[in-house]
């Protein structure tokens, strides 16, 4: 409770700053709650149903000069157990998603702070929380960052064997595409420590009516902890046809490559994207294979459906397969208030077979 106490006291002082230093201040924030049921995520013989829930409130404070405030912080997230949670001395209870601070200095915005959008792309590493100091380029259709990240710091008084990362991002869009390139190197002096090049590139373009992506993925040895050095590409595309989609989404990974599935959009059960999903890190542990089938269809205004099937070959973990099938439908109440159901079903040569079925109900404001 005194957690949240500060927190709004705190709020209330950005609003009082409003009439002072900051020219403008503006607060957005979105909640959720969540219904789930997990039949075998844990081995053949678990069943598990829940709820969860979580809220968020940001705030960006704007200068008269241009310079800004960002921040955002999640209250009571996690899943509901009579309260011991959201009601005990819990980081779940109230803890900070980023607050960073940002001067525009002509073309060159300068940012430092804790930072939650760190990464090169969603096939690399993509939305990494960061302690950072950046320098953002933009001009036009052009952006380029250079980040300096502070990984771990030591706290010893006669040891300076911090973990720090830096490197540099280009977004850059053309008439009918766009690329986003990246390459970061994290330095480890620490013995055994992850240390190495990542390095990413996507690419996003029109032909007529579809829309063609795809991409390349690098990871060095001792950054990806393995003997190889890893790399992975993979392939999209999205046909209209008329109030419906058809989505094909390939990929292959190599020597232990692992794309981040947190934040990369394919399968519903494997990976972990979704709120069904199993957390199935493909192509940790080897090579893998795999193709997605996804279809979509607005029904309304309000109501959109989707369906897919997916299929992965990973030549590790005793060459494991797996096919997996689900469905997903998005429903807006009203404006700001959206309805989500999930249902999906994933088959192992090997091993146990999930299902799951999620309902979440979101707001946004």
């Amino acid at each position: 409770m005194k957690k949240v106490i500060v927190a709004a006291a705190g709020l209330m002082l950005a609003g009082v700053m409003t009439s002072t230093a900051f020219a403008d201040v503006s607060f957005s924030g979105d909640a959720r709650a969540r219904f789930k049921y997990l039949d075998e995520y844990a081995g053949s013989s678990s069943k598990n149903s829940f709820f969860d829930s979580r809220a968020r409130l940001a705030f960006v404070g704007e200068t008269k000069g241009g310079a800004y405030v960002k921040a955002r912080f999640k209250l009571a997230n996690g899943k509901w157990d009579g309260t011991n949670i959201t009601r005990g001395s819990h980081s779940h209870n109230i803890s900070v998603d980023y607050a960073y601070l940002g001067v525009p200095l002509g073309a060159v915005t300068v940012e430092a702070g804790a930072y939650d959008d760190r990464g090169i792309t969603p096939f690399t590493i993509f939305a990494d929380d960061a302690d950072t100091l950046q320098a953002i380029y933009s001009v036009d259709n052009t952006k380029l960052t250079a980040f300096l990240d502070v990984v771990a710091e030591d706290a010893s008084a006669n040891n300076n064997d911090d973990v720090m990362a830096f490197g540099l991002v280009l977004d850059q869009g053309f008439s009918s595409c766009g690329l986003v390139a990246g390459v970061m190197y994290q330095h480890n002096p620490n013995t055994g420590g992850q240390e190495g090049l990542v390095a990413g590139l996507d690419v996003t373009g029109t032909v007529g009516e579809m829309t063609l992506s795809g991409g390349l993925g690098y990871m060095e040895s001792d950054y990806q902890m393995s003997s190889d050095d890893g790399y992975g590409l993979w392939a999209r595309l999205d046909a209209p046809m008329g109030a419906a989609t058809v989505s094909v989404i390939a990929g292959a990974t190599f020597e232990g490559y692992t794309p981040d599935w947190g934040e990369f959009d394919a399968f519903y059960v494997l990976g972990d994207y979704y709120m069904i999903s199993n957390g199935d890190m493909i192509g940790d542990g080897g090579d893998a294979l795999w193709g997605v089938l996804r279809g979509a269809y607005k029904a309304s205004e309000k109501l959109s459906l989707s369906a897919q099937v997916g299929y992965a070959d990973m030549d590790y973990a005793s060459d494991n397969k797996a096919f997996e099938i689900g469905a997903r439908a998005l429903y807006n109440v009203m404006d700001g208030v959206r309805l989500q159901a999930m249902l999906g079903y994933a088959n192992y040569d090997e091993g146990s077979d999930p299902l799951g079925f999620g309902l979440e109900l979101k707001v946004s404001f």
